[in-house]
């Protein structure tokens, strides 16, 4: 018949492998008192508890100090393994906490996406290799406060609480078709895109209602307005720095026009924000606001 045995460091907990490296190494529970920085009592006391779950002595007690039993003797290599896996342990989760790794939910416009994050989401995958972005560029709002997504770029701002907010980019809003076709036709020729009726409720579709122009095509998505813009089938409503990236002039009125401004928001859940892999993101994001304003007309 055999019995089984628990390995014996299972019967250790934490402190114990502190305790008894100590014990080992100072050969008194004086000496192993000065060393944790505790009194001698609570040394004697934290070395009995141990000794009882083992069911057998670790020290013969002498009036020079402690001599390991045979039984201590052969623990004693176990307790330096433990050490060891402790600092590597405690190495790890140390890297953990500042590596830059795992999965973020990023939520933006999909214009945006396409045309300023995406051209230089390069410089983000070779600074951080081992961060997986998942981009939602839908036309739908993610609930931030739900984590439904780590961090977002929005037109509204969030107004839940419980997530960081940050004002991201402000810009001005203005009429921008293809050069060729700007530059062919008056400004009264020019054909005005425009929102469907349903997305009345957007700042540049309300501020086109007191333009001179009428639109005569209307979309549902600002990526099919731009590309529409960008083969010269008319003037669309946008910002400067979204006209410069793709390519796309403005179109000077021979009067003065109403103005607008477009103001995108940075926001994530407040328990996510500073989460190396968020924040991460959250710089990278901040970077590429940096670099519009930077080139945007003052």
């Amino acid at each position: 018949m055999h019995t089984c045995y628990a390995h014996p460091v299972s019967h250790l907990r934490p402190g114990d492998v502190e305790l008894l490296k100590a014990l080992y190494s100072v050969g008194s529970t004086a000496e192993g008192a000065r060393v944790l920085g505790v009194e001698q009592s609570t040394v004697s006391r934290r070395l009995a508890r141990v000794e009882e779950r083992f069911g057998r002595d670790l020290f013969v007690r002498t009036a020079s100090g402690l001599i390991p039993t045979p039984f201590g003797e052969r623990l004693r290599p176990l307790i330096g393994e433990a050490q060891g896996a402790l600092a590597r342990a405690d190495a790890l989760i140390e890297a953990s906490q500042s590596e830059v790794s795992g999965s973020v939910r990023l939520a933006l416009p999909e214009a945006f996406a396409h045309h300023i994050v995406v051209p230089r989401l390069g410089e983000l995958q070779r600074q951080h290799p081992r961060l997986e972005l998942v981009l939602d560029d839908g036309p739908d709002l993610v609930d931030l406060q739900r984590a439904e997504a780590h961090i977002a770029v929005r037109v509204p701002r969030p107004r839940a609480g419980n997530v960081v907010v940050k004002r991201y980019l402000t810009d001005t809003l203005a009429l921008y078709g293809a050069p060729d076709y700007v530059r062919a036709r008056a400004f009264e020729e020019l054909t005005l895109l425009g929102w469907d009726d349903r997305l009345d409720h957007l700042g540049e579709a309300r501020l086109l209602t007191r333009y001179p122009l009428r639109p005569d095509l209307r979309f549902c998505r600002m990526t099919t307005m731009l590309a529409a813009a960008m083969n010269g089938l008319g003037v669309a409503l946008i910002g400067s720095l979204m006209a410069r990236e793709v390519g796309l002039v403005r179109a000077d009125a021979p009067v003065e026009m109403p103005e607008g401004g477009a103001v995108l928001w940075l926001a994530a859940p407040t328990s996510l924000r500073d989460t190396p892999a968020v924040d991460a993101v959250w710089r990278f994001l901040e970077g590429i606001a940096d670099e519009a304003r930077r080139s945007l007309p003052t």
